[in-house]
């Protein structure tokens, strides 16, 4: 296999923003950049082996000796599967284009294998803090879901913290109501938060000092 005439830019990879759950960003092209730097017309057709996620303009096409031409990937609005993220790449293939041949279908049908110039790219997958999604997107989108479930945790608390007062206030109330004495006992509080937040996915058990909270899966 003869070495690629072509200089391709970027050399080694091709970068794509997604988000945390692995979403292609919208509106976020790649651009490649072939040279021919020859005195010869060349060839190109762009290859992926994930055809259905990416979007590439022109995938083929002809470059003059001492000229360029850029190509457009765009990714498709499609998820990008973890047990595949290494698997994306890309391939410039290229050959000599012969002398006196127009039809340039008819010359990829007839060209040998030997004669093609392969030249391959992986993907990288960038999330919007700028981590490499290949080596840490994982961890970060577990970090990301940890966060929310600290946030409606924390909130939970606070709204449950607000509801106990309630119930302990109410509770005194219809005590002093009914002419009864006595403070209110923990397995009292403890009994009407758990009536009260039973039907929820969470569970809530909260004091005046110390709140636990149990996440229900």
């Amino acid at each position: 296999m003869p070495n690629q005439v072509l200089t391709i830019e970027p050399q080694n990879e091709l970068k794509f923003k997604v988000d945390f759950s692995g979403l292609f960003e919208q509106g976020c092209t790649t651009y490649m950049r072939l040279t021919n730097p020859s005195n010869d017309t060349v060839l190109f057709k762009i290859k992926t082996t994930a055809p259905k996620k990416y979007c590439v303009r022109p995938n083929s096409g002809v470059i003059e000796p001492n000229s360029k031409v850029e190509i457009a990937i765009t990714p498709q609005p499609v998820y990008v599967d973890p047990n595949e993220k290494h698997k994306h790449k890309f391939m410039v293939q290229s050959v000599i284009a012969p002398e006196g041949k127009t039809n340039i279908d008819q010359v990829w049908k007839e060209i040998s294998p030997d004669q093609l110039m392969d030249y391959k790219l992986k993907c990288v997958f960038e999330t919007p803090r700028g981590t490499n999604l290949n080596d840490a997107g994982d961890t970060a989108a577990q970090n990301e879901v940890t966060k929310k479930r600290v946030a409606v945790a924390d909130e939970a608390k606070s709204s449950t913290k607000e509801a106990v007062e309630s119930l302990i206030q109410n509770e005194a109330k219809r005590k002093d109501d009914n002419h009864t004495t006595g403070s209110l006992s923990a397995k009292t509080v403890l009994n009407l938060i758990i009536k009260k937040e039973k039907k929820n996915s969470l569970i809530i058990i909260s004091s005046d000092i110390l709140a636990y909270v149990i996440l229900v899966w």
